[in-house]
């Protein structure tokens, strides 16, 4: 029988790893090992060593499946790890090395632009009037007031670039993200994956 690979999942900024909650059980229930990384979300380096980690601590092959900025995260922490068969991109940013996020989110603005505010420390958050719009639309009401009071936090500097990228990655078909600029989403796709349901929007 062939061993299914490990599945380690990665939310996106100003989320966590309970923005899978709805996918992980159904994954499970195809009999995969699944984890959700818990980004700090403190800066670029952070990320990739924490979702690293993660991957590292699989047994066997592993594929990891990136949201919104955890595809910038996944791509540089999954860089030389012959364990890593595929890395799935939903609606996800896929940087090459050197390629700031930043830069897409610059000469590709969005609504979530709108809605960003630093704190007194510089941490970046939503302005939780405008969340549910630019945020999490397509989620039920019930799940928008949770995640807009959780009060999640991004540093600016999770928009650096990568140091490293995968040599091989696969793409992924899903709904676009509410804020991601189509460029991210533009790369060629074989689509791996696709029957997990997008109801996050990053």
């Amino acid at each position: 029988m062939e061993t299914k690979p490990s599945i380690v999942l990665v939310h996106g900024a100003w989320a966590d790893g309970t923005s899978w909650q709805h996918v992980i059980p159904l994954l499970e229930q195809d009999g995969y090992t699944v984890t959700a990384v818990q980004n700090p979300l403190t800066s670029a380096a952070d990320d990739v060593a924490t979702t690293k980690r993660v991957i590292d601590a699989q047994p066997g092959p592993v594929v990891v499946v990136g949201h919104s900025y955890g595809g910038a995260a996944m791509t540089g922490a999954a860089a030389g790890n012959p364990n890593v068969k595929a890395l799935v991109y939903l609606a996800a940013f896929a940087p090459e090395v050197g390629e700031p996020v930043g830069a897409y989110l610059e000469k590709y603005p969005t609504p979530l632009g709108t809605g960003l505010a630093p704190d007194s420390a510089g941490f970046i958050y939503i302005d939780r009037s405008k969340f549910n719009e630019i945020f999490a639309k397509d989620v039920n009401p019930a799940e928008q007031r949770v995640m807009a009071r959780r009060g999640r936090t991004s540093r600016p500097g999770i928009w650096s670039p990568l140091k490293t990228t995968p040599s091989a990655r696969t793409w992924s078909a899903s709904t676009p993200s509410a804020w991601a600029p189509p460029p991210t989403k533009s790369r060629p796709a074989t689509s791996l994956l696709c029957h997990i349901p997008m109801w996050l929007q990053i």
